[in-house]
């Protein structure tokens, strides 16, 4: 008998070791994924500005003589259908990313389903 509790501990033990281990590998993977998004959205983000920022000034200065107000207010607006359509394509990719730790809580759902089941 106590044989038999002590495998099923160690069976119990080996089970919690594997799934920490992958918890914490879906832990890092996750933690990767964040840097390259933060990097690639910063970087981004500068070089948008930078394009933006001249591309706003040459088109003001080309038409300055002739229709100011506008040139201003359709920049202004191409600005802001930018913006919207970034932030709309941003909240679509965080809608469709896969949940953090999806696999460790499939196999802990599993294992708890199995545990519990009569023998």
């Amino acid at each position: 008998m106590i044989a038999a509790l002590r495998a099923a501990g160690g069976t119990l033990a080996d089970v919690a070791r594997v799934r920490v281990a992958l918890a914490a590998v879906e832990f890092a993977e996750e933690v990767e994924r964040r840097k390259q998004q933060l990097v690639l959205g910063a970087l981004g983000l500068a070089f948008a500005y930078t394009a933006v920022l001249v591309a706003t000034l040459f088109i003001a200065a080309l038409l300055w003589d002739t229709h100011r107000l506008v040139t201003l207010a359709a920049l202004a607006l191409g600005h802001l259908a930018c913006a919207a359509g970034t932030l709309a394509l941003l909240r679509h990719r965080a809608r469709v990313a896969p949940r953090p730790f999806d696999a460790t809580r499939r196999e802990i759902a599993l294992d708890l389903e199995l545990w519990s089941q009569p023998r």
